[in-house]
């Protein structure tokens, strides 16, 4: 789930808050999610509270956010 995420986060352009709370999303579909926030531009709210991430999948969302200014996380 977290890549199909991750593919609609590289090409969106309106969507600006994303609540994928609960989802079992895995440390890979986390880093998948933390490459498209670092080119994603309109995404101002992401909830992730709940998922199967590990440390990792965390450590690649917060270093996506040092890239993208815009969006705040909650929930890693």
């Amino acid at each position: 789930m977290g890549k199909a995420i991750a593919g609609a986060l590289k090409i969106n352009k309106t969507l600006t808050t994303l609540d994928i709370r609960n989802n079992n999303i895995s440390s890979e579909g986390a880093k998948a999610i933390a490459e498209a926030l670092k080119i994603n531009k309109t995404l101002t709210d992401l909830y992730l509270d709940n998922n199967n991430m590990s440390s990792e999948g965390a450590k690649a969302i917060a270093e996506a956010l040092k890239i993208n200014k815009i969006c705040s996380v909650s929930g890693i």
